[in-house]
């Protein structure tokens, strides 16, 4: 029996990785795009299953692993760009827990895609341009704000800058 060896994913096939999952999940209507919040419980808008037992004290403290939770759940979760490519990078590559995402600790998705990506993918999703009024941000987020007003729906504007990072090796490019 001749088996190979487990291969060690680079960064760029991780971020495919994640981004084809984040795709999937919203066509099997998991995951729901929607401007401005980040994950479900959110701006009062707890609809994401596993969140739904915590109150708001407790939740940043719950050491419930988040990873199986997200596998098994049936439910939808209303999402931004980061809140997608976040539970995407539990579901497939972290041991987080419930604690690390209330606190909107993207940690494990943005050590995949890197900050400037990461935050470049967010400035088109929500529409925004970074650079207005903070000058800490170098990135080129008048493209990326541009490539967001493309798209009128939070769905097609979420699922066309994924199908960009497959395409573009895992680099969103706008």
């Amino acid at each position: 029996m001749n088996t190979k060896p487990k291969t060690r994913l680079s960064k760029a096939e991780q971020r495919v990785a994640v981004a084809k999952d984040a795709l999937k999940q919203l066509q099997y209507e998991k995951y729901t795009a929607t401007k401005g919040v980040y994950i479900g419980h959110e701006l009062e808008t707890r609809v994401c299953k596993w969140v739904d037992g915590y109150d708001d004290a407790e939740l940043s403290n719950a050491k419930e692993q988040l990873q199986p939770l997200l596998i098994k759940d049936k439910g939808l979760c209303k999402v931004c760009a980061k809140g997608a490519l976040f539970l995407s990078a539990v579901r497939k590559f972290n041991k987080a827990t419930v604690g690390d995402m209330s606190d909107e600790n993207f940690k494990v998705a943005e050590n995949i895609f890197g900050s400037t990506n990461f935050d470049l993918i967010e400035a088109a999703f929500e529409k925004w341009d970074y650079l207005r009024g903070n000058s800490t941000w170098n990135i080129p987020s008048l493209d990326a704000e541009a490539f967001g007003h493309k798209y009128d729906n939070d769905h097609d504007r979420l699922v066309a800058i994924l199908k960009n990072i497959i395409k573009n090796n895992g680099t969103f490019k706008p």
